[in-house]
């Protein structure tokens, strides 16, 4: 692991994290306090991620709404990054690439990733069976 060293007076192994940025670091809370007028002027807390929820409606309002298939893949993607176990957004990721790309094996994985979350998903029967 690479030692890091305080924002205030440089010493190498700071233990303490800004907790609104997470980018400086600090040996002790003195430090902290006396670096915090000069550090308030750039320290900004990271932007919220968006949830796995949020990417898959944004995917499912792309494709379907604005016809943007390469947006609503990425959106899909993304859902799933944040939760790998988001069967809808495997499903919806699957239907794609079946339908627009015709990436057939990369459908039958996802098709399949989402049933093994979620057997009950019934949409993906008559798909999946189509593709094999």
């Amino acid at each position: 692991q690479t030692p890091h060293f305080c924002q205030s007076c440089g010493a190498e192994r700071a233990t303490l994290r800004c907790s609104r940025c997470k980018n400086v670091w600090y040996c002790h809370r003195d430090c902290q306090r006396v670096a915090w007028s000069e550090h308030k002027s750039t320290c900004r807390a990271p932007p919220e991620r968006e949830s796995a929820d949020a990417l898959y409606e944004k995917g499912m309002h792309l494709e379907e709404d604005a016809g943007d298939y390469a947006g609503a893949e990425k959106a899909y993607r993304s859902a799933v990054s944040v939760d790998p176990n988001h069967a809808d957004a495997h499903c919806a990721l699957a239907g794609l690439l079946m339908a627009v790309r015709a990436d057939y094996p990369g459908a039958i994985a996802a098709y399949q990733r989402a049933l093994d979350i979620n057997p009950m998903l019934a949409v993906v029967y008559p798909n999946l069976c189509g593709l094999l």
